[in-house]
């Protein structure tokens, strides 16, 4: 026998599984949908803003489960000299912060399935099969990241401007209490490298626009490190958002480039968004979907963060276009300290 749902999510990290939370919380009726068997299938830093647009990103947890640490300072090092700025980072194990929203939301009746891939969806009458599951929705949420399959339903162009990152796990010295990011063309041509101290190792990485020249990037920095073994991939979007709603799809996260591109910074920004989705998506269940508008979804979102994106993603640009130029790339990073302490 078919599953029948009101709402699909197809994706668990943080953005789905905040909205699942939420939702459940609520008692709306979804199925939650990932494609790996465990949690943290795509890597990242795991440093999360702890604030953003009046939201704050414990308040949405609902938990402190998964910290590693909390950072205050971050110090940049560029072939010019080395600035310091304080910028507060969360540092967590995104995978125990995934599991605990997970277990938020099955604690409140939530329905999340691990190592599901959704592979096809059809449009059938009022509903949309989710195949080879055979789940039928009255509606899609894609939280399925950069190669969204939602957003490909939806026939939305994908992100235009990207990053590739490569990260791993650093034992070879203490933790220490500032996060360390290296804007140095030696070590990843527009891009930086990155030390996040958790709890007992670092969270390194390496990213880059220059998609071309990722893998010997790549390889230079891993030839530092020889005793990390396992590092994972990701590409991450980096351009402005992309439109967000369909007539009974909606996309958060990564799958709509909601992410703040200076920073590479999407985690609580993913978050927030699926906090507006579970708003408009809980009000209008109240009365059987039958006043569905998602736009009311972009409009929220765009009401709060949309300027965010915007400035992130022009200071990105500016960022990347003068990176040929050591002096100018340091100039630009001292204004960006002076603009910081100033707001």
């Amino acid at each position: 026998m078919e599953d029948r749902t009101d709402i699909a999510i197809i994706g668990g990290g943080p953005a789905g599984l905040t909205l699942a939370k939420f939702l459940a919380e609520e008692g709306v009726s979804f199925i939650l949908l990932e494609e790996d068997s465990s949690f943290y299938g795509k890597p990242c830093g795991e440093g999360i803003t702890p604030s953003l647009a009046g939201y704050d990103f414990f308040d949405l947890y609902g938990s402190r489960k998964g910290v590693e640490r909390i950072t205050e300072e971050y110090l940049l090092r560029m072939d010019r000299g080395e600035l310091s700025f304080h910028l507060p980072n969360i540092i967590t194990s995104k995978k125990e912060v995934e599991e605990e929203l997970a277990r938020q939301a099955r604690t409140k009746g939530g329905d999340i399935r691990m190592g599901e891939q959704v592979k096809r969806l059809v449009r059938e009458g009022g509903s949309i099969s989710l195949m080879p599951q055979g789940i039928q929705a009255r509606m899609i949420v894609g939280a399925d990241g950069f190669n969204s399959l939602v957003r490909k339903f939806m026939g939305i162009p994908g992100p235009t401007h990207i990053g590739i990152a490569a990260t791993g796990y650093w034992a070879g010295e203490p933790p220490g209490y500032s996060c360390i990011a290296e804007f140095k063309r030696s070590v990843a041509d527009h891009g930086y490298a990155w030390w996040f101290p958790r709890r007992d190792d670092w969270n390194i990485g390496v990213g880059t626009t220059n998609t071309i020249s990722f893998r010997a990037q790549l390889d230079r920095f891993r030839a530092r490190y020889p005793e990390v073994m396992d590092w994972k991939t990701a590409i991450v979007p980096l351009a402005r958002p992309l439109r967000s709603y369909g007539k009974d799809t909606i996309l958060v996260g990564d799958s709509a480039s909601q992410v703040i591109a200076a920073f590479a910074d999407g985690i609580l920004p993913g978050m927030i968004c699926a906090r507006k989705a579970a708003e408009v998506l809980c009000r209008s269940s109240r009365h059987d979907f039958r006043d569905l508008d998602l736009s009311l979804y972009e409009k929220a979102w765009r009401k709060s963060l949309g300027k965010t994106f915007r400035e992130g993603y022009i200071a990105h640009r500016i960022m990347m276009g003068v990176y040929f130029s050591d002096r100018l790339l340091f100039q630009f990073m001292k204004l960006m300290m002076k603009m910081n302490r100033s707001s």
